[in-house]
């Protein structure tokens, strides 16, 4: 190598570490989390466990012969209603998991008709290869 492009090579890494730093300094900052109160963590966990009916029936239809699957599908559905969840409350996906776990663990009463959310999963048993 050159020591004219080893120079250029150094120079475009400089720039590029460069162009890092200002992206880093001017970027714009997220917006603040709000502090998870009991009566939104109360909120959450309600919505999550009225949800749960009709995603355990989609994933059902969808996995019927593998509980495993079926959960683990289950699992990516809810996990898409924690992110809905957690810009509807301005919270960190962690306090919209926090809530619902608080709320399985305590046994928060849900409205009437409400079936209690699930607290298990299926143990993985390896589908056989064809």
């Amino acid at each position: 190598m050159t020591p004219r492009l080893r120079l250029a090579a150094w120079a475009l890494g400089v720039l590029y570490c460069l162009a890092a730093v200002v992206t880093a300094l001017t970027a714009p900052r997220p917006p603040p989390v709000k502090p998870l109160t009991d009566d939104v963590a109360r909120a959450i966990y309600v919505e999550l466990a009225q949800g749960e009916p009709a995603h355990r029936a989609q994933t059902s239809e969808d996995y019927a012969s593998d509980p495993w699957s079926r959960d683990d599908a289950f699992a990516a559905l809810e996990g898409g209603r924690a992110v809905v969840l957690k810009y509807k409350y301005g919270l960190t996906v962690q306090d919209v998991y926090r809530a619902f776990d608080e709320g399985l663990r305590q046994r928060w009463p849900l409205p009437p008709g409400t079936e209690r959310p699930r607290a298990t999963v299926a143990p993985l048993r390896p589908r056989p290869f064809d």
